[in-house]
């Protein structure tokens, strides 16, 4: 019996644009996440054929616009 290899295909983090799948690996934000985010407009991305691509200043622009900072407490 030929044994199968289900680990997922190695992933080059030096190119510039990412599948979601990618960057989801990359960026700990869930995939579906990812894609509602796009669906929405709130993140850039660059569409080929069907497929959405991504870029991590993209990310860390989404990320800064949505954090939630910390209050300093009063003195």
């Amino acid at each position: 019996m030929r044994k199968t290899n289900n680990q997922a295909p190695y992933v080059r983090e030096d190119t510039l644009l990412k599948t979601v799948e990618q960057m989801s690996r990359i960026s700990g934000i869930g995939e579906n996440k990812l894609r509602q985010l796009i669906e929405d407009r709130q993140i850039e991305y660059v569409e080929n054929g069907n497929r959405k691509l991504l870029v991590e200043a993209a990310i860390w622009d989404w990320y800064e616009r949505n954090k939630i900072r910390v209050k300093k407490e009063a003195e």
